[in-house]
């Protein structure tokens, strides 16, 4: 017998992992998270305890005005992701992967994908990117 798990095992296994630190992740985070949406969005408490009524919406100022800057700066070199060789043999493999993403982020909308992650980052310290396969369309997710 091997000491490999089958599928299922493994499926069931990431399940249940996935679920304890689903809920230990988002429970001891979530209140943040609200907290920071809330700043970004300008919410005021209707009760303050403040001197004085008015606002300055900073954290929205900072998110808006940071958020375009690091787009331009990731997107305004072409090929936006450059792959280096680690010795002499891996040079045609490096530009042929250069190439790879160069297609991959025309035809993905990399563009997209990467301004929701990194505003999401800017809004909540955290983001997650994910790029997978679309098998029946043949085109990245």
């Amino acid at each position: 017998m091997s000491d490999f798990m089958n599928d299922k095992d493994a499926e069931e296994k990431v399940k249940k992992w996935y679920s304890v630190y689903k809920e230990r992740v988002t429970d001891k985070l979530k209140g943040k998270w609200e907290e920071y949406y809330k700043k970004y969005r300008s919410y005021l408490d209707p009760n303050p305890h403040r001197e004085s009524n008015v606002f300055i919406p900073r954290c929205f100022d900072s998110v808006e005005t940071s958020v375009p800057r690091l787009l331009l700066a990731i997107y305004s070199n072409k090929p936006t992701w450059k792959m280096s060789p680690i010795s002499h043999n891996d040079i045609q493999s490096a530009s042929a992967m250069t190439e790879l993403y160069s297609y991959y982020e025309r035809i993905g909308d990399f563009f997209l994908i990467d301004f929701i992650a990194i505003k999401s980052a800017e809004i909540f310290n955290t983001s997650i990117i994910k790029c997978g396969w679309d098998r029946m369309n043949k085109r990245p997710i």
